[in-house]
């Protein structure tokens, strides 16, 4: 074989194995391609379901932010409600008739079975629970010696001090002893 045959044959043969390198550098990259590819795909896919389990929990958060506000709002109303049914209450009493709501106050104080004391009253009923009111307290409790005061301290009802026993039978108190008792049960009838 001559030299340029040697030459060919060594030419062909290193272009065969260039080709060949080639084609396995090209198989290569196709792999490695279609890896970045499926990489890609694979971190874009987790990636969105990622955001959408985020997107679901913010939103899931946002509603239950707005029905708490909600409940709050509700709850407020209904307090309000009956707050105000409290308030009615009260003034319904106050708006008694003298005598009637005078006899009451005598009731009440004859209830707590004293027979001697002070009766402390509240500014605004001082001609309410006056003379008269004492005339009826002394009908119902005979025998009953109470020494009459009046105070800046409060204004409807009275205390009766016995000794060391008071008894509280101011309106304000009365009626805030009667809405923790019975709050519960003038929201059932409100909002049932």
């Amino acid at each position: 074989m001559s030299i340029e045959g040697i030459i060919k044959k060594i030419e062909a043969e290193a272009e065969a194995e260039i080709e060949k390198h080639k084609q396995e550098t090209e198989e290569a990259i196709g792999k490695v391609e279609a890896e970045v590819e499926a990489y890609k795909s694979d971190t874009l896919k987790k990636a969105e379901e990622k955001a959408e389990v985020e997107s679901k929990r913010r939103f899931e958060q946002l509603i239950n932010r707005a029905e708490a506000k909600m409940r709050m709002r509700t709850l407020e109303a209904k307090q309000n409600l009956v707050a105000e049914a409290f308030d009615k209450g009260l003034e319904a009493i106050l708006a008694l008739p003298v005598d009637e709501l005078r006899r009451r106050y005598a009731e009440m104080a004859a209830s707590f079975g004293e027979k001697q004391g002070e009766i402390v009253v509240g500014k605004a009923d001082s001609d309410l629970l006056g003379n008269e009111f004492m005339n009826i307290l002394s009908e119902k409790i005979p025998g009953s010696d109470f020494k009459r005061t009046v105070t800046d301290d409060f204004d409807h009802g009275f205390m009766l001090i016995a000794g060391r026993i008071q008894y509280d039978a101011r309106l304000s108190e009365l009626f805030e002893a009667l809405k923790e008792r019975i709050t519960d049960d003038v929201a059932s009838v409100l909002f049932s």
